[in-house]
């Protein structure tokens, strides 16, 4: 295949659709310490996951440390819903799936996310994702479908792929909570201790 060549572009130009045609050898593993001291400086208090291994040790993290209280849920739509009612209830909580659990969860994320109005951060991990190739040319399906299914949905996507993207990733999150919408940060390679 033609790296050119882009998998799906639901109506938008290549160079506005944000996707990447060229490999993500580039994505590094992130530091889950730092993902975590983000979290806290961006006054979540709730990370509501489904667990998984891309971000194993980032819920290691939450779960030795007390300033965020750590749910475990059943299943994605569940974790979207119950971040919902935390957010209704004052709370600020983030999601934490990766991207066949956006995918089990796109009913939820649109009815309570997209039509509901809330603004609710979600860490989604590239599970299966092979970093020497680009993310609309990978063999996974999640992997090439979580982009443009997050877009189809108006929910705003911010890519984690290396260090420096952490900089900023409590601002991001406390201005993900001033829009009316989800907003995904997709952690494109596993994160690390």
């Amino acid at each position: 295949m033609d790296a050119d060549i882009y998998m799906f572009n639901p109506g938008l130009p290549p160079d506005q659709s944000g996707f990447e045609a060229e490999a993500c050898s580039a994505a590094e593993p992130l530091s889950a310490k730092r993902i975590h001291e983000q979290l806290a400086a961006a006054g979540v208090t709730h990370f509501v996951t489904v667990p998984d291994t891309h971000q194993r040790t980032v819920m290691e993290v939450v779960v030795q440390n007390e300033k965020i209280r750590f749910i475990t849920a059943c299943t994605e739509d569940e974790a979207v819903c119950i971040a919902a009612g935390l957010y209704i209830g004052g709370a600020r909580p983030i999601v934490s799936i990766q991207n066949t659990g956006v995918l089990a969860s796109v009913n939820a994320l649109r009815g309570i996310g997209v039509d509901g109005r809330l603004p609710l951060p979600l860490l989604v991990g590239q599970y299966g994702i092979d970093l020497s190739r680009p993310e609309s040319m990978n063999d996974s399906t999640a992997v090439r479908l979580l982009e443009p299914s997050l877009n189809i949905l108006g929910i705003p996507t911010v890519r984690l792929s290396e260090a420096q993207h952490l900089d900023d990733l409590g601002e991001r999150i406390r201005q993900c909570w001033a829009l009316d919408r989800p907003t995904a940060f997709v952690v494109v390679a596993p994160t690390k201790d």
